[in-house]
């Protein structure tokens, strides 16, 4: 194996336009203040995002609870088919009374008998007022669905800035 000698050292000249091209080369690839100032804003957009983020998370969480309170008033309440099955009963109970009534109620009897059905038609009433229906309950899934839609739609749009500004931060890195 031959050894050569080591080359002589670069004149002055040569390095000093050595270093003005290694100057030139890095100098575009540099980081301006107003880079680091879009960097920010653009930091500050997506905290503010985030906040708002969180608060459609904290708005979805009280239609949660909501719906877990509308299941229990309707877990409470009679159901129309217990409400039919009741007023079925009152019709039978009344065609009895008609039939009985001049063999072995007196006047007083079928007062009385008409005051009960009445109360219990007007509670009937007050409960058939106060029933959610199947379309109410429909009507408050479509909008629950439509808010979990928007809130994805706008996760993967943070998702997508959050990679954008991964890409150009790696640019400096």
């Amino acid at each position: 194996m031959v050894m050569t000698a080591p080359a002589p050292p670069p004149a002055q000249d040569d390095r000093v336009t050595i270093l003005e091209t290694r100057v030139d080369t890095t100098l575009p690839n540099l980081a301006t203040k107003a880079d680091v100032a879009r960097l920010e804003g653009q930091i500050i957009q997506l905290a503010s995002q985030i906040a708002r983020q969180d608060e459609r998370m904290a708005a979805k969480e009280d239609l949660a609870r909501l719906e877990g309170r509308i299941d229990q008033v309707e877990a409470r309440m009679a159901a129309k088919e217990d409400l039919a099955r009741l007023e079925g009963q009152i019709g039978q109970l009344s065609a009895r009374i008609d039939q009985q009534d001049e063999r072995m109620a007196t006047k007083e009897d079928l007062a009385r008998l008409e005051g009960q059905i009445a109360l219990l038609s007007a509670r009937i009433d007050r409960l058939d007022e106060r029933m959610a229906t199947k379309e109410d309950l429909i009507r408050l899934e479509a909008k629950v669905d439509a808010m979990g839609n928007r809130l994805l739609l706008q996760f993967i749009g943070i998702a997508g800035t959050i990679g954008a500004l991964a890409f150009a931060a790696a640019r400096f890195f």
